[in-house]
This record gives structure tokens, sequence and C-alpha cells, in this order.
């Protein structure tokens, strides 16, 4: 692992520029040879005209002259997006050599910075080189990554341009037969499942197979393979799922399971164990050598089938995949337990990281639930789910932002308020558990469902955005516990490296307003349960570092105070649990906190102090000055008095002669000391004046140079944490 923070994921899996340069040879190739194909048919057909005479002669010989038409609009097409993918490589080709360098220049970057880190006594000159290579690469990644997302926008939308020759053409024939109806059903399914695809397109597509006779379900699904594989990603809300189901006879919806298996395997209001064998048809079809997928996609669809055969499940009622989208990434959810007529349902939403390639961990998770759960009740089912695309490990900085939270609320709202709407007649105690990033995904779902779960439980949370919920009472849940583990610093770092992106609250501070309880070692269900190792559902590592896990004392290990406690939550006896106002990481945050405002505000308050104080002392200074100078002019015109009663006595009924000369200097020493003290005062005070500006400036020097020396010190302390950690 390098010191300096980069994420080159995006760019990282670029086509290959000489594939896509070859591919666009020969697409520009067919679509000349059929030009040319259709062209030689229609000089045949027309050789006909010596040999047919009807009173149609002539519609009949021209029947070829629109198929020449949209031929040679074919031919054009097909240039066009050859020409398109050929751009897109030469830029493809451009940036991977961009890359290469790039990739050079950090590598001797990260060099230079390890000697620094070795060398530098004080730090300041790894700090600096530090942060100026940090700012300069993000910019060039931010780049790289900008233009190849940029060439390939430019080459999607130059290709999804181009306009069909006919809409009367499908892009399979069957049987001899034109069928048109699947074409229009085809086109819709595109529409549907297309990148941009909006409710509507989806509610389009959902009406016009609703339309369809049972028996064209098998005719569409063999024209167009994709239909019976591919669902829209895109799901309308959980209630037109599953009024559109309702609305099919029972030969539509039997068809629709045989033929059409994708969209009966994740509409909501279809029972899950029919939606369960549709999906596994579905993953069968997918698993076939002969199915076009990439490397990664086949990893998850052999990781979902393994986690559905799982010999060490301890429910009898096995395991079954109740949603599976194969596209990219795939998605899914595994059930333990009978999802038709458990009277208890737990969904445990994925975190940071996980993925369908790791759904046997996501199995193994939701099994040990599924078991915790039975010292409650009896009659339950767990759901694993890994139903959106979770955001990436560090070095990625997704999991700083909150945008594949609200995409994955979205989805997880509709599985939710999907469980009430297929178990309409016999609705179960629902719960939703939640992990990491899960948590927040969880709460952007609980913030727009339209059912109320019963209780919600969070563990090891990277934080709640506050555009999803302020407090507890802000989701759709009647019970809400969290709970936090003093051995993981990964949730509260999660937590804090938000307000680099989109700031999130912690579950288990007291303001935010959950039920608390702890996860240490404590006794438990009559037994003594380990306290929490760290982050992770699963804890693997013996000795484990700062962001790994004890050995069995992950979240959901069996033996665990947190396992127990959260099954109990989960299964509805959290009356069980001793709750505390917050946990003991939020308490150290907030003391931490607290110190570092001691610390950072310190000096500021010194020198406030030392202003006040000196501020007192110059008022002190002129109210003496002031007295004195009263003192002295009281002396004076005292003075000036007894002198003239008895050495200027007056003579008969005038005054002495010299009387109005020592009035006058008493007037002239009078101004003279009222000026004094105006002069001394506003002397003071401007020096007061100069004095506080000068410190006034130098304050909010210090300020900026504290913060950006804090900011420095955090982002240092967090790369030096993360790069020794790794070794």
């Amino acid at each position: 692992m390098g010191i300096l923070q980069l994420d080159l994921s995006a760019t990282a899996t670029s086509p290959d520029p000489e594939v896509l340069a070859a591919q666009a040879q020969l697409l520009r190739s067919a679509g000349r040879d059929f030009k040319d194909a259709v062209s030689a048919a229609a000089g045949k057909w027309t050789a006909l005209e010596g040999l047919y005479d009807t009173p149609h002669k002539y519609l009949v010989l021209g029947a070829m002259n629109t198929p020449s038409r949209q031929a040679g609009v074919l031919a054009e097409n097909t240039a066009a997006a050859a020409g398109a993918l050929e751009d897109f490589a030469e830029a493809v080709q451009a940036m991977r050599r961009d890359r290469a360098a790039l990739q050079r220049e950090i590598s001797a970057a990260n060099a230079t910075l390890r000697q620094l880190l070795a060398d530098d006594t004080d730090g300041h000159a790894f700090q600096d080189k530090l942060l100026n290579y940090q700012w300069e690469f993000q910019d060039r990644v931010n780049a790289l990554t900008g233009s190849y997302e940029e060439a390939r926008e430019i080459c999607t939308a130059a290709v999804s341009g181009i306009a069909r020759a006919s809409a009367d053409v499908p892009s399979h024939y069957h049987g001899g037969a034109l069928d048109l109806q699947s074409h229009d059903a085809e086109r819709l399914h595109r529409q549907a499942t297309a990148p941009g695809a909006s409710a509507e397109d989806v509610r389009s597509y959902y009406d016009f197979l609703a339309g369809m006779d049972a028996s064209r379900y098998a005719e569409f699904a063999a024209d167009y393979p994709e239909a019976a594989v591919y669902p829209p990603r895109l799901g309308l809300a959980a209630e037109q799922q599953a009024e559109f189901w309702h609305s099919l006879t029972q030969g539509q919806q039997e068809s629709l399971v045989k033929h059409l298996p994708a969209l009966a395997g994740n509409t909501e209001g279809v029972p899950y164990a029919v939606r369960a064998a549709a999906n596994a048809a579905v993953l069968a079809m997918v698993l076939k050598p002969s199915w076009r997928a990439t490397d990664e996609q086949r990893e998850s669809y052999k990781s979902i089938q393994n986690s559905i055969k799982k010999k060490d499940n301890k429910d009898p009622t096995g395991l079954s995949l109740i949603a599976f989208d194969p596209a990219e990434p795939p998605l899914a959810a595994v059930a333990v337990g009978n999802m038709d007529t458990a009277a208890s349902v737990s969904i445990n939403v994925s975190g940071m990281g996980s993925s369908t390639r790791d759904m046997d961990d996501a199995v193994w998770a939701a099994n040990n639930l599924h078991e915790a759960q039975k010292a409650f009740t009896s009659d339950h089912a767990v759901v694993a789910w890994i139903g959106y695309d979770s955001p990436d490990m560090p070095p990625s900085t997704q999991v700083l932002l909150s945008d594949k939270a609200r995409i994955g609320g979205d989805k997880l709202a509709t599985v939710i308020d999907g469980v009430y709407n297929t178990r309409a007649g016999d609705v179960p105690r629902v719960s939703i558990t939640a992990h990491s990033y899960g948590t927040t995904t969880a709460a952007f779902a609980l913030s727009q469902t339209v059912h109320t779960v019963d209780t919600v439980v969070f563990f090891g949370s990277a934080g709640i955005d506050p555009e999803a919920a302020r407090t507890a009472a802000d989701l759709n849940a009647r019970e809400v516990y969290a709970t936090q583990g003093k051995a993981d610093v990964v949730a509260p770092g999660g937590i804090l490296g938000s307000h680099f992106g989109d700031p999130r609250l912690s579950p288990t501070a007291e303001s935010w307003g959950s039920r608390v309880f702890s996860s240490e070692e404590q006794h438990l269900g009559g037994e003594e349960r380990s306290g929490n190792g760290g982050h992770s559902l699963e804890g693997t590592e013996d000795g484990a570092g700062l962001t790994e896990t004890e050995r069995g004392r992950g979240y959901l290990d069996y033996g665990t105070a947190s396992l127990w406690s959260i099954a109990a939550a989960s299964a509805g006896d959290g009356d069980l649990l001793t709750l505390s106002d917050q946990s003991l990481t939020d308490e150290q945050i907030e003391n931490a906190k607290a110190r570092a405002a001691d610390i950072y505000y310190g000096p500021g308050r010194a020198v406030d102090a030392a202003q006040l104080a000196g501020a007192a002392a110059v008022d002190r200074l002129q109210g003496v000055n002031d007295a004195a100078g009263d003192a002295l002019q009281g002396a004076a015109a005292l003075g000036a008095d007894l002198l003239q009663e008895h050495y200027l006595p007056d003579v008969g009924p005038y005054e002495h002669p010299l009387d109005p000369l020592v009035d006058g200097i008493q007037r002239h020493v009078g101004a003279g000391f009222d000026r004094g003290q105006q002069s001394f005062n506003d002397l003071v005070d401007e020096a007061q004046t100069m004095f506080d500006s000068a410190i006034d400036t130098n304050q909010k020097a210090a300020d900026d140079y504290f913060k950006r020396q804090w900011l420095v010190l955090e982002f240092t302390a967090g790369t030096l944490v993360r790069y020794f950690g790794s070794h």
C-alpha cells in the first residue's frame, strides 16, 4: 500500500482498445455485407418482371424496395456505430497511456515520501511533500477519470442516437413468423432496463405484459432471451408491483414464471417460494458457459449458487433465492427460513465493501442471526440482502458520501413494503438489522416506506445522514436500537470522515435518540458472552490490528454479546437488554471534542482575556489621569481664590485691578489642563486601538494557521495509520 491515497479504480477496467477497434471493423463489414446481400436479392426479385403478370404485378415486384432502402440505412447505422467505437478505442488507448505514466509518477512519489519519513527529523518536509503530492495527483486522477467517462458517454450517446431502420423490424425472427407484439415488448423491456430508465418506463413494460395473452410470453422469450434473464433494476412501488401480479390470470402467472422468470422472481406480491424457483432458473441460465458475462459476474453467480447450497445451514426449511438481478453488478437476496409463512421476518442489510461475490459470507451472517433468534422465537426468517451497489473499501472515498445509500434506500424501501404486500393476509413481524454503511442505506429506506416496521437494529454504523433522519423518531419504525463496540474504530472513523463528504450522525449518540445497548463482554441469556473485537461481522484475525477484527468476536459471531442482543431486539425481546444513554465510543468522542475545543480555542480565548484585561487597565489609567487633572485644576482654582481674597482685596465697590488678570490666567490654566487630559486620553485610546487591531490580526492569522495545521495533522495521521497498519 502506498502512502498517497489515490483511487484509480474508475479507470482500471477499461475495455481493450484493440478489441474495440477490431469489433468496430467487423460491425462495419457486417452492415456493408448485409446491404450487398439485400441489394443482390432485390436485383434477382426484379428479374421476375417478365415471368409474372397479374393485376398486382407491380405491388409484388416492388416488395423489395423498402427492404433495400432499410438495408442501406442499416449499413449507414452500423458504419456510424463502428466510427463511434473507433473513436472510443482511440480515447481509451490515450487514457491507458496517461494512466500508466501517472502510476509510475505516483510510485516514484511514494518512494520519495517513504525516504522522507525515514530521514525527516521534525516531519515538516514530509508533511509539505505529502500534501503537495496528494493535491497534485488527485487533480490528475480526477482529470483522467473525467476524460474517460466523457469519452464513454460520447460513444454511448452516439450509439444510442442511431435510429432503427424501421420500427417494424424486430431483432429476432422465430418460426418464420414476424411477431410485432414481441417486438413491442422487446422495445419496452430495453427501455425499462436502460441505465436512465424512469418509473414510467417500467410501468409501461408491466402494463404491456399484462395485456399479452399467456401463450405470447413464450414467443417473446424465444424472440428476445434477455427478457427472461434481466429484470428492470428500477422497480415500481411495491403496491403497484403486487397489483400487476394479481391482475394476471392464473395462466398468465404460470407462463410468466416459466418463460420470464427474471420478472416473476423480482416482483413484489409474488409468493416467495415462486420467486425463489424463478430466480433459481435464471441462475442456472447465467451459469451456463455459453452465457456472456464478465469474470466478476461469474464469480458472483458461483458465490450465490454456493450460498443457497450450504450444507451447514441449521434451518430445516433451507435457503431460497428470493431476489436476483444478474446485471452488473449482480444483486441478490437469500432467505434463511420460509418467507411465506414466518411469523417474524428480519432483513439484514449489507454494508461497505459488500458484494454478491461474497454472498457466502452474507448468508453465513444471516444464518447466525437466524440461529440466535431461536432463543426468542420459533417461526422466523432472516434475509441476507445485497440488493444495492455498496461503496468500495478504502482508499476509495465513496463511503464518505451518501449517494449509494440514497439509491440503495429506494430499493430497500420497496423490498420492505413488499413484505407487507406479499403477506397482505398474514403480515409478519418485520425488523431491519443493518451493519456499517448498511445503516446509512436502511435509514434512507425507512424515511420513505409506506409501512412502519416493528424494529430497527443498527450495529457498527457508518452514520445516519440527517437528510434521512435527524433523530430515531424520524424513521418509520416503532423501536430503534443501536450498538457499537469500543474495539470498532472503523465505524466512528466513517462518521468523522463523512464530514469531508456528506456529514452523518452517530445513531449511538444520546442526542440521536435510539435505544443504545452494549456489545462488550457480559452475562446474557444465562451465559458469559464475549465482547466485540472490531468492525466486521465475522472476526478472522488472531492479534487483530487497528482496523481488523479479532477471531470469533465480530458483531454476528456465535457466542458474542452483540449477536445475542441483536437477535433479542430484532425478534421483539428488546426489553431484555440493558440500555445506556450512548455508546462508550460516543462518550470518548464527545470528551475528545471538548478537549480539542479547549486546545483549539484556548489561545484565542487567552488573547481575548488579555485584551479585556488590557482595556480595563487602560480605562483605570485614564481614570487616574482624569482624577489627577481635576485635582490639579481644583488646587489651582483654590490658590487663585486665596490670592484674590487675601492679597488682592476689592477697593470699595470696585474689584482689585489685578483680579481680571488672575481670572484670565485661571481660565487659561484650566483650559490647558483640559486639553492635556484630552490629548492624553486620545493618545491612550489610539494606542489601545492599534494594540487591539494588531492582536486581532495576529490572532486571526494564528487561528488560520492552527486550522491548517490541524487538518494537516489529521490527514497525515490518518495516512500514517493506514500505511503502517497495512505493513
